[in-house]
């Protein structure tokens, strides 16, 4: 499955990342490597109300996207990333195997499709 070898990928890539470099920048108004990393991890976190909802506010009033796992810190170790792609994929894995070919014909139809993305 295409999924599996993202996830490989990914999971490769924080793993290399190095942990005394994750305030670098390559750029003032760039993400730091570990911010970067961060959202690698959190990534498949888009699968679940992708296939769910039918419309999603990403800047609700009550509150902001889905909750990501737990990182234990504002400063995640490579280990800690890993372990939350890990979480954020089984969840991800879960949502596709449990959605049926309907339910995927139905969100795959772009933009004449049924899904929005909306915010205030």
């Amino acid at each position: 499955m295409a999924f599996d070898h993202i996830v490989a990928g990914c999971r490769a890539m924080l793993e290399a990342v190095p942990e005394d470099r994750l305030d670098w920048r390559p750029h003032e108004k760039s993400w730091t490597l570990g911010e970067l990393a961060t959202h690698i991890a959190m990534i498949p976190n888009w699968t679940v109300p992708t296939l769910t909802m039918s419309e999603f506010d990403i800047d609700p009033e009550d509150g902001g996207p889905p909750p990501n796992p737990e990182l234990g810190s504002l400063s995640p170790s490579a280990a800690e990333l890993v372990a939350a792609l890990d979480q954020s994929a089984a969840a991800a894995r879960a949502s596709i195997e449990s959605t049926s070919d309907e339910t995927f014909a139905t969100r795959n139809r772009g933009r004449s499709g049924n899904w929005r993305l909306t915010s205030r």
